[in-house]
């Protein structure tokens, strides 16, 4: 869910994979939805949201695990988009949209849980593309939120492992990188969830 329109109505994308056939809800305003088919590149298992552009709309992020190709597709206003491709590693198994600069600019956070554990943040240049750099995560989080903890308009994020129940929070130093707070343990087999588009 996300407003793709900048009407302030969130709006519903659905994709198949086994399809690759994506559609677009545009919200009515009243709790239903007008679908149309989008033109979607083939293949990508991997979907995120986010204002990339910062022009108030949010625009897609579409990753193919098996591949590696990530497109980037900034929103129109009328519920398509326009495409940009990068050739990226493949087997991420986490692809997210985060204003972790707090330039009102969407970052890319791609993260791959295993078998050997890497992750990247690519931040946004402001020039529509992205200046990737890794993270030190390790392995085996399946649970990831970005959300702002502190309040100061900066995307952080909080890390979860189900099957050891450890939690790592990492607070945006602005400039895609991020201070780790010492690990808790939550319980085992819990899902973080998470409020808004």
């Amino acid at each position: 869910l996300g407003d793709t329109t900048g009407d302030g109505k969130a709006d519903l994308i659905v994709y198949s994979a086994s399809t690759t056939q994506g559609f677009i809800g545009l919200s009515k305003g009243n709790g239903t939805f007008s679908f149309q088919a989008l033109s979607w590149p083939a293949g990508d298992d991997k979907i995120a949201l986010g204002d990339i552009n910062g022009d108030g709309k949010n625009d897609v992020a579409l990753y193919d695990s098996a591949s590696g190709s990530l497109y980037t597709g900034i929103s129109n206003g009328d519920g398509t988009f326009s495409y940009t491709g990068y050739p990226l590693d493949r087997g991420y198994t986490y692809v997210g949209l985060c204003n972790c600069s707090g330039n009102g600019k969407a970052d890319l956070i791609l993260y791959n849980a295993s078998p050997k554990a890497s992750s990247s943040i690519g931040v946004n240049n402001g020039a529509g593309s992205f200046d990737f750099r890794s993270l030190p995560w390790g392995s085996g989080y399946d649970n990831i939120v970005l959300e702002d903890v502190e309040g100061n308009g900066e995307d952080d994020v909080v890390l979860y492992n189900s099957l050891t129940g450890i939690e790592a929070t990492g607070i945006s130093n602005g400039n895609g990188a991020f201070t780790y707070a010492k690990g808790q343990f939550w319980g085992i087999g819990k899902i973080l969830a998470r409020y808004g588009p």
